[in-house]
């Protein structure tokens, strides 16, 4: 739990992540400038309390304020963003509004497409924040949008409230294009993504490894002879293999060029963190410097490009792990 987190501050990186905050969660923006700014985007993993619709709170709340949060024995005078789902009949709806000098505006009820939230379900809720407009996403599909109704350069803080758990609040800049999101990829998992060769990318994965742990897991950043090639076997170059072994507490990272493997690396900075049973965060950067490795929310290696990273144009994923997600994202 992170009973502060007025103690998280901006990481050079472009990204901040909370992890399992206690409710209710009130925060500072993070990002250079601590405010909603175009390109913003807040990620929240979550799911729902079981029997949502059962009792006196049916809903949960996320509200972009400045003022104090209400929670401290303030109260938030401009919320520009206030996103509501509720749970109060069968099918459930979503109310969106915004309050100025303490005076709220009109509601919003965006959609008539099915209720999008379920009761003990797990989600993914994007918000993104564009010149006139919020963008919300739902497990990495269009939800709906919020225009903006008054100067919002001043929101500094985020509230969320009600029947929820958090796994993880996410904030970064996507200047680059917005994320695309693989859902419950099942391996061995391989795509053909000729955009990796293009600009460089980050490639987040949620998952948990299995128990027991029977396979490396390993990783992939492949020359794949524009989709010719499809699994490591097959592959001439792969200029970036990252192998997790769990038996042995490793990490090994190689290279292989025209069939030939080179020298492995091993350094680690800090514990080794995949235990069987245990769920991860990993975040894998390719900068055309080098190619480094977040784990969990923190710095794991850096490994130094030894074939041109603008050879790689396929990811492959295979081993002893259970994903729950994939995010692709250009920066």
């Amino acid at each position: 739990m992170y009973p502060n987190l007025e103690s998280y501050v901006y990481n050079p990186s472009n990204f901040n992540v909370i992890y399992n905050p206690a409710m209710p969660v009130c925060c500072s923006l993070v990002g250079e400038k601590r405010q909603l700014e175009p390109g913003l985007m807040i990620t929240v993993l979550g799911r729902c309390h079981p029997y949502i619709e059962q009792g006196s709170t049916q809903s949960f709340r996320v509200d972009f304020f400045n003022g104090e949060c209400e929670h401290y024995g303030g109260g938030a005078e401009n919320i520009a963003f206030h996103f509501n789902p509720r749970f109060e009949n069968r099918s459930g709806m979503i109310i969106m509004n915004s309050c100025e000098y303490g005076q709220w505006g009109q509601e919003i009820r965006p959609f008539e497409r099915p209720f999008p939230f379920r009761s003990g379900g797990n989600f993914r809720l994007t918000f993104k924040v564009e010149t006139e407009h919020f963008e919300v996403q739902i497990d990495g599909q269009h939800l709906c949008q919020f225009r903006h109704r008054y100067n919002f350069y001043n929101i500094r803080r985020m509230h969320i409230s009600g029947r929820l758990d958090i796994d993880q609040i996410k904030f970064e800049m996507v200047g680059g294009g917005m994320p695309r999101y693989i859902m419950g990829p099942q391996l061995p998992y391989y795509e053909y993504l000729p955009q990796l060769s293009e600009r460089p990318h980050d490639i987040a994965m949620v998952g948990t490894v299995r128990y027991p742990f029977v396979e490396y897991f390993a990783i992939n950043l492949a020359s794949s002879e524009q989709g010719r090639f499809r699994c490591e076997s097959e592959f001439n170059n792969i200029p970036i293999h990252v192998s997790i072994r769990a038996q042995q507490g490793q990490i090994v990272r190689n290279t292989k060029n025209y069939g030939n493997w080179g020298q492995e690396e091993t350094d680690l900075n800090g514990p080794f963190e995949f235990q069987p049973g245990q769920r991860f965060f990993l975040m894998l950067s390719i900068r055309p410097d080098c190619f480094s490795v977040q784990i969990n929310g923190r710095f794991g290696f850096a490994y130094r490009h030894r074939l041109s990273w603008q050879s790689i144009d396929s990811l492959q994923i295979y081993g002893s792990v259970d994903l729950s997600e994939i995010r692709i994202q250009p920066v």
